[in-house]
């Protein structure tokens, strides 16, 4: 297949998949998809398809990422050497990369001794959370609402020997109530289905957080938006944006620093 093709003629192929499990022809797909968006990063989503497309496509990506996530679990969770295997990863270095910039941020953060991190959203291979964990023994606790995922999580963790530092529930974000015992939430990019429980997670945290936490959140820009759905920071109410970093390339998605403003 020609890495020259389209984001139409992509979005077209991606169309008549029956599933998005990773195969030669979904692997190559998403990956010349990630690839043309990156050649051309500042061209606005709107240039490339109409708006009915772009969600249907971040709506296919979403999908193609759980499965890929989910089939790479599997993978490393039954290794002789998880950890090697980890590593293998089409989008590790591009987690690597993310994550080191995430907690560049957090670093520069001067009222926290300690980071005390909850995820909002984990997926089956968290694999954020496991950096952060492997890299500098943060405690960890990762909610996600997908029981399938929560499974392949938990195994995935232990078979790299960080059960005593990540733990894994099944929860919904929006209906947790210990947010006020982390002082740095993370809220994927994925996370809430829909703008509506997407706010849902926000006014919970809000309502359970002091001004000194933390909300570091994905969001996405320019022609990233194909991939996945920008934050829209008008309609999250009760907040004040303290930073936004946009990395370049490989790193897909943005970053932004919320705090709870002041009752």
């Amino acid at each position: 297949m020609s890495t020259k093709l389209s984001i139409a003629e992509i979005y077209g192929k991606l169309q008549t998949c029956t599933s998005f499990q990773p195969t030669d022809l979904t692997s190559r797909l998403f990956s010349d998809l990630v690839d043309t968006v990156l050649r051309e990063p500042k061209k606005p989503a709107s240039e490339w398809l109409n708006q009915d497309q772009i969600v249907h496509l971040q709506q296919m990506c979403g999908l193609g990422e759980f499965a890929l996530e989910s089939y790479w679990s599997k993978e490393i969770s039954s290794s002789q050497n998880p950890h090697q295997t980890l590593q293998q990863f089409p989008y590790y270095d591009n987690y690597v990369a993310l994550t080191k910039q995430e907690w560049n941020v957090l670093q520069s953060c001067h009222q926290h001794a300690q980071h005390t991190v909850v995820f909002c959203g984990g997926g089956p291979l968290p694999l954020t959370a496991i950096l952060m964990a492997q890299w500098f023994a943060v405690p960890i606790t990762i909610l996600d609402v997908d029981k399938e995922a929560v499974d392949q999580a938990h195994s995935l963790v232990s078979s790299l020997g960080l059960q005593d530092l990540i733990q894994v529930r099944h929860c919904a974000a929006q209906d947790y109530s210990n947010y006020r015992e982390y002082n740095t939430i993370y809220i994927a990019a994925l996370a809430g289905t829909d703008a509506s429980t997407r706010q849902q997670i926000f006014t919970t945290i809000q309502q359970q957080t002091s001004p000194d936490t933390h909300i570091l959140t994905r969001s996405s820009w320019g022609a990233r938006a194909l991939l996945y759905q920008p934050l829209d920071t008008g309609s999250i109410s009760g907040f004040c944006i303290q930073k936004e970093v946009r990395p370049a390339a490989p790193v897909i998605n943005s970053i932004l620093v919320l705090t709870p403003e002041r009752g």
